[in-house]
């Protein structure tokens, strides 16, 4: 008789441990934001009172605009597989599921998407190599970009040495994220060249450094905040704490710990919870980008018809 496979006991486990704190962490981190706001309500009221509201309004049409870079990219890595997809269905697809980013769990876009994605012929390993490629390039690119800004403004200390290592770690997640992908997850004859793939980096590095532009518009339509702050800076700050966040594999969407890490970087006049609270109000702005791009969507297709 064998023996009873222990190591795949403990690592069931280890995959049920990681789901329910992954579960249990957003509502937890959603109660945080929710408190810190209100113990500093007068000050965040205030401070949104007085608010750019012009500011506010471009930093979320901007960021529903940003929704058409994601079908160019794809586009742009699918072309030598030749499969049914085109600009329009994935943008389509890519627009019509963003309600599912508000399932707790922080994976139901991409399922839902991939999930029609798979209708229109692609296959498991492609979708996989999509999805390793989505996310290990957007994780460098926000460490590597993020880090190596704050290398630049940072002081010598912690978090300098923090900036230097997302630098690093960012840039080597890029320049493995090919051959891993090819070698393990694709087929001989879905390779991703170099050539796809250095356009696939630009357009993603485009996208990145727009987002964090918004993100700065966003800092910069409330006052008191930024305390003389350099633009650069604060689209690093953005780039780090994002990847960071997405690093903490038990904070879905990087909850609590982006608000957290951008607020210890950049309160200067108020306090790191009131800060926190603020930088977490742009994710109301994107919630406002999402449903003013789903809503564009439903309008666009009354008088015709969703792509076939």
């Amino acid at each position: 008789m064998h023996p009873p496979d222990n190591t795949n006991q403990k690592a069931g486990k280890l995959r049920q441990i990681i789901r329910l704190s992954k579960l249990a962490f957003t509502p937890v981190a959603i109660l945080f934001l929710i408190i810190i706001t209100w113990q500093s309500w007068d000050n965040i009221s205030h401070i949104y009172k007085n608010a750019n509201k012009s500011m506010l309004t471009i930093a979320i049409v901007s960021w529903s605009i940003l929704y058409l870079l994601y079908p160019v990219l794809l586009v742009t890595l699918l072309k030598p597989w030749r499969t049914r997809l085109t600009f329009r269905s994935i943008l389509y697809i890519h627009i019509n599921r963003l309600p599912a980013r508000y399932i707790p769990g922080g994976i139901w876009h991409t399922v839902a998407r991939f999930t029609d994605f798979r209708q229109y012929g692609m296959q498991k390993r492609q979708l996989t190599g999509l999805l390793l490629l989505e996310n290990i390039l957007s994780l460098g690119l926000a460490l590597f970009l993020g880090g190596a800004i704050l290398l630049f403004y940072q002081e010598a200390g912690l978090w300098w040495y923090l900036a230097f290592s997302s630098a690093v770690s960012g840039i080597i997640l890029i320049i493995i994220s090919i051959p891993v992908i090819n070698r393990y997850i694709l087929t001989n004859d879905h390779h991703i060249s170099w050539l796809t793939f250095i356009r696939v980096f630009i357009i993603m590095s485009i996208y990145w450094l727009l987002a964090a532009s918004i993100f700065v518009l966003y800092v910069y339509a409330l006052p008191n905040i930024i305390s003389g702050q350099q633009e650069v800076r604060l689209g690093g700050v953005y780039l780090f704490s994002w990847g960071v966040g997405y690093l903490a594999f038990f904070a879905p969407q990087g909850v609590g710990v982006f608000e957290i890490i951008s607020g210890k970087l950049l309160h200067g006049n108020l306090t790191l919870l009131d800060t926190a609270a603020l930088i977490a109000g742009f994710r109301v702005i994107i919630l406002c980008a999402d449903i003013l791009a789903w809503i564009s969507l439903r309008l666009a297709y009354i008088l015709g018809k969703p792509p076939q």
